[in-house]
């Protein structure tokens, strides 16, 4: 029973989405998201459950009860998210969306061009400053053989108050949002258009993107950099994903794995067992710490969204850093009070904690925003600034799933990215935005 419940799941879910247009085999926020949502924070169940893990067995994820109370929270945010995109794709905003692809725009001008360039040319800036700011840089570290010396950098790094300095800051918001917005944009033009200009341009934002992504020797900001490059050719491409590109796709994450997992950790893992890792950590990263939330909270005393992030203290309530509690139960007895790292739950386990099982319903109005998302880009007219923003909110977005909603309530970077792909479009309109509504354009003077 188990096992077919965990089966028709996701399966009503998926056929639940394709009959509002929302589809697996297109490139979307809301279809990112649910496959994301079912890879990160739900598929990994079925192993918990049949203990087909050893290191979650060590992490003491073993309880069957528990694991059962998971995939019932699990299936239950999934179901109604899902109710939530269904409802806001079939809503009045939905049947006023004209085919925006009609409304092609011309070739970047010399003005958004020059924008692009200045981007580029301040992030290459804030990269330097950030260097020099943490002294030790870890990726050099590990290209010097010293693996073991690299990784202890980057956990110093990352739980260091460095983190809230204003080189961290700019460094976050350059080299890991801006920066891939621009390489997006910029490919997408050259996809289309093929000037010698737009191409060394690219390859300046790639390489600098590249070297951005690993200073820390991370592999996630490297490894997501290469498939927003991969989303943004696909959806130039015409928007459709066949099984050679989900083929593509997992051979160059798995070469990128395989290359710099050596390189960064010192790890001596074949190609398969790399691959096994990967499965691994995206199907069971984050579940353990939601199978850690449920015991924790289990008396149901709940958090009322303390867990929220709470800026400068403007709301009545004192912020519980969920992600560190369990991270810190997690390595009890080795935890050390220096190290505040952190284990983020997944979005279910984090509405858990602070609200329950009324959680589902709030589930509803995050499957209708994201939706709506998708709903306000399909308005824009396709350009290559389109293309970029889509493909960096889907990447954006589809992280919800995995990391809760705390980690994007109050996100001003993402303001700043918004205003800035607003800015290309203006520049390329003249100052006048368009849109389209109906079938027909529209521009706001």
């Amino acid at each position: 029973m188990f096992f077919l419940g965990y089966i028709m799941v996701p399966y009503v879910a998926f056929i639940s989405l394709r009959s509002v247009g929302i589809k697996v085999s297109t490139i979307s926020v809301p279809s990112f998201f649910f496959i994301y949502y079912v890879l990160g924070a739900y598929a990994g169940i079925l192993i918990l459950y049949y203990g087909l893990d050893f290191h979650s067995i060590l992490r003491g994820a073993t309880d069957n009860k528990i694991i059962v109370k998971m995939f019932i929270l699990s299936s239950g945010t999934l179901m109604m998210l899902t109710c939530g995109a269904v409802l806001a794709s079939r809503s009045k905003l939905k049947r006023h969306t004209g085919n925006s692809r009609k409304f092609t725009t011309r070739p970047l001008n010399k003005f958004s061009i020059l924008f692009l360039f200045l981007l580029v040319l301040i992030s290459a800036i804030v990269i330097v400053d950030y260097v020099r700011s943490i002294g030790v840089v870890p990726i050099l570290m590990a290209i010097g053989g010293q693996a073991g010396e690299a990784v202890n950098a980057r956990v110093t790094l990352l739980t260091s108050n460095f983190q809230s300095t204003y080189s961290m800051g700019m460094y976050s918001l350059f080299a890991r949002m801006i920066l891939p917005l621009v390489s997006y944009i910029l490919f997408a033009e050259y996809l289309q258009y093929h000037k010698n200009s737009i191409k060394l341009l690219l390859l300046f934002a790639v390489a600098l993107s590249i070297v951005g992504s690993v200073i820390e020797t991370a592999k996630g900001p490297l490894v997501f950099y290469a498939l927003g490059l991969l989303i943004t050719n696909l959806i130039v491409g015409g928007n459709r994903v066949y099984i050679k590109n989900i083929i593509v796709g997992l051979i160059i994450v798995l070469i990128i794995t395989s290359i710099i997992m050596p390189l960064f950790m010192g790890s001596k893992l074949s190609i398969y067992e790399t691959f096994i890792y990967m499965i691994n950590r995206t199907m069971l990263g984050n579940l353990v710490p939601g199978y850690i939330t449920i015991e924790m909270f289990d008396d149901g005393e709940f958090l009322l969204g303390a867990s929220f992030p709470n800026p400068r203290g403007v709301f009545p309530y004192k912020q519980y850093l969920l992600a560190q509690e369990i991270w810190i139960k997690m390595m009890r007895p080795t935890y050390a009070s220096n190290q505040l790292y952190t284990a983020p739950p997944v979005l279910w386990a984090e509405l858990y904690a602070n609200f329950g099982y009324f959680s589902f319903f709030l589930a509803l109005f995050i499957g209708a925003f994201i939706a709506w998302l998708q709903i306000a880009l399909n308005k824009i007219p396709f350009s290559s600034t389109k293309v970029g923003l889509s493909a960096w909110m889907t990447l954006y977005f589809m992280g919800i799933s995995i990391k809760g909603v705390g980690a994007y309530m109050w996100d001003y970077y993402f303001f700043v990215v918004l205003l800035i792909a607003i800015s290309i479009m203006l520049f390329q309109g003249r100052g006048k935005f368009y849109y389209s509504i109906g079938g027909n354009e529209a521009k706001i003077k």
